[in-house]
């Protein structure tokens, strides 16, 4: 019988290919739309994209509710308002717009700007791209699966409810995994291994790496690169 790879991430902004490598590698992904949103500046709301002059810090303006001291799960979180909402939207629209596939990559984020949620708005992301570069990964949100924990505990204990065998780490984990901890509880840590495709970027006479995959798809459509 083979093992069944897990990996875990939380649903970050419109993420990098490497997000979906390690989806790509795994039997289950589970989306940790339960913990904590990291306050102050981070990835959580942050990516990258690739204009004519150069690259493009998108910060997408989300709030807390009130009262909570700052401390929100991603599928709490709110926008800012809708018209900041809009204004990221117009950014990624006009730096692309000449793009090889721009109309049907603006059509997949018309989609996705259009939920009511900052968690809802990654999270159809994150399945729509998987599903339309044919990543055929099960898809679970941590919020279904009704566990606690912090760090190692916590993956842990989501992998023994998805009976999970081997999990399926991103590098930059490597510092607090805890891989003693896995195998006695009868997980095997891997690490996974991506390195950045070089395509052709219709705006760029060098091939830059470590964008948001929005970058691949406006310039390479739904053609998978793993």
């Amino acid at each position: 019988m083979s093992k069944k790879i897990f990996s875990v991430h939380q649903p970050n902004f419109i993420p990098w290919l490497g997000y979906f490598d390690k989806i790509n590698n795994s039997d289950v992904f589970i989306i940790l739309d339960d913990v904590l949103i990291p306050r102050g500046t981070s990835v959580a709301n942050r990516n990258k994209i690739l204009s004519n002059n150069g690259i493009i810090e998108l910060t997408f303006p989300i709030s807390h509710p009130k009262g909570n001291n700052r401390l929100t799960s991603y599928k709490d979180i709110l926008f800012v308002d809708e018209k900041s909402k809009q204004k990221i939207f117009k950014t990624i629209q006009s730096t692309y717009l000449k793009a090889p596939f721009y109309k049907k990559v603006i059509t997949l984020l018309e989609e996705v700007f259009n939920e009511d949620s900052f968690c809802k708005m990654n999270i159809t992301y994150i399945r729509k791209v998987c599903e339309l570069l044919n990543i055929n990964t099960e898809i679970i949100l941590m919020s279904d699966l009704k566990t606690d924990g912090q760090k190692n505990e916590l993956i842990v204990g989501l992998g023994k409810l998805i009976n999970g065998d081997v999990y399926l780490s991103g590098t930059g984990a490597k510092s607090y995994n805890d891989e003693a901890f896995f195998n006695a509880n009868g997980i095997e840590l891997v690490y996974q291994n991506y390195k950045p495709e070089n395509y052709i970027q219709f705006n760029s006479t060098e091939s830059i790496a470590y964008l948001s995959s929005l970058d691949y798809l406006f310039n390479k459509g739904f053609n998978s690169p793993f």
